[in-house]
């Protein structure tokens, strides 16, 4: 006979729409959504309650509507980039911007941009269309 699966511990709402996964660091669950019309990270403690939420600009609004990307964690910062191209350095206990620029900008995109960057040995890396970015991002806090 098969098993029912394990008992769910608790639901989080007012996480916004998207289809972003989560990144666990610190003691703390990082996601993101659509909340009002903005694109919104939030921190979660491991019980569920919202402990920060701050937008990393405007919300897609095409179809299917939500956030793609998955914050990333690192050295205690949260880097996030948003379908429109919003890509943000965050203090992860805090949610404070450090800095902030657009890829789509800087690449000269046209398209909505699905990315999950990566850090590693102090460099962020990201892809846009064709191309892998590297960025310098130790010290830049």
């Amino acid at each position: 006979m098969a098993r029912r699966g394990p008992k769910r511990a608790w639901t989080a709402e007012g996480i916004g729409e998207g289809f972003a996964g989560v990144t666990l660091a610190g003691g703390r669950i990082y996601t993101t959504g659509n909340v009002g019309g903005k694109t919104m990270v939030t921190a979660l403690d491991l019980d569920g309650n919202v402990k920060w939420q701050e937008p990393n600009g405007r919300a897609w609004s095409g179809d299917p509507g939500g956030t793609r990307g998955t914050p990333t964690y690192d050295d205690g910062r949260l880097f996030h980039e948003s379908p429109l191209g919003e890509l943000i350095a965050m203090d992860a206990t805090s949610g404070e911007k450090i800095w902030s620029l657009n890829i789509l900008k800087e690449f000269q995109g046209k398209n909505i941009t699905r990315a999950h960057p990566v850090v590693c040995g102090g460099r962020l890396y990201l892809r846009h269309a064709e191309k892998l970015y590297a960025y310098d991002v130790k010290g830049t806090d």
